[in-house]
């Protein structure tokens, strides 16, 4: 019985958010509430619940932290590479008009001259 049910669940998931009938955030929230009610599992679905946060908000604050870990060491690394460009070019004598972080609008812009 609980294989069909986990399986029936998947299937109903699936066609809801491939239906576009409901939204991947709450389809998580609403289908496995609904087939614990089915299988019999009203008064376990509080502690099921609980555990599961508590399992999981770890593993979800350390993936927040590498995203944005990535995220700030790509930006020092591109802003370097830049950088080396910009001092070559001034270097060897050539005009520089610009020199700017992050894409429209720029996060850091210096003109020079004009």
């Amino acid at each position: 019985m609980l294989t069909f049910l986990g399986f029936a669940m998947v299937i109903t998931f699936m066609y809801l958010i491939m239906s576009k009938r409901l939204s991947a955030l709450i389809a998580l929230i609403i289908i496995p509430i609904l087939f614990a009610l089915i299988g019999g599992f009203a008064n376990q679905i509080g502690p099921m619940m609980l555990e599961g946060i508590s399992k999981l908000a770890p593993t979800g604050v350390m993936l927040m932290f590498a995203i944005l870990y990535f995220a700030i060491m790509i930006g020092v690394l591109v802003f370097i590479h830049e950088l080396g460009h910009f001092l070559g070019a001034r270097y060897f004598g050539m005009r520089v008009d610009a020199f700017s972080l992050g894409f429209s609008p720029n996060i850091f812009q210096k003109k020079v001259g004009d």
